[in-house]
């Protein structure tokens, strides 16, 4: 079976990028054509957590800007219109924007609810370090 999981980006050795290696891993294990999808990769993450594994990045217009790659994904410029898996498997809302019209069988994996529905304002701003997680905070203003 050709599975894809996907996240936006890939750019800090996280708890949620450990939990994709893993599951890409655990899969190819059990025999599964496995392909991570992102519009975005840091070569540090990549090498740490994604070591051996097939990453295919998707956005269509690279440049060195996190957020400026995510929103080009998601505005429509990516290759995601040429993956064919069986089992797409999301991690992030914007992932599930991403896939929202491919006919493949969808997995939403959700590790926990989205900071902001339970977060102050003060956590909020403290949990947005990166200019990644910045734009993720203005968007759940908006």
């Amino acid at each position: 079976m050709k599975i894809s999981l996907i996240y936006e980006y890939l750019v800090e050795p996280g708890g949620l990028e450990r939990t994709i290696a893993n599951h890409a891993k655990f899969l190819e294990k059990e025999g599964h054509e496995v392909t991570v999808l992102t519009c975005h990769k840091s070569k540090v993450t990549e090498k740490l957590l994604f070591d051996g594994l097939k990453i295919n990045e998707v956005s269509l217009i690279k440049t060195p800007f996190v957020w400026i790659n995510i929103l080009l994904c998601l505005a429509g410029l990516n290759t995601l219109g040429r993956v064919k898996s069986d089992v797409l498997i999301s991690y992030s809302f914007p992932s599930n924007i991403l896939i929202r019209n491919k006919k493949s069988c969808k997995v939403v994996y959700l590790s926990h609810f989205p900071h902001f529905l339970y977060l102050n304002k003060n956590e909020k701003n403290e949990w947005a370090n990166t200019p990644e997680r910045k734009v993720s905070l203005f968007l759940t203003n908006i």
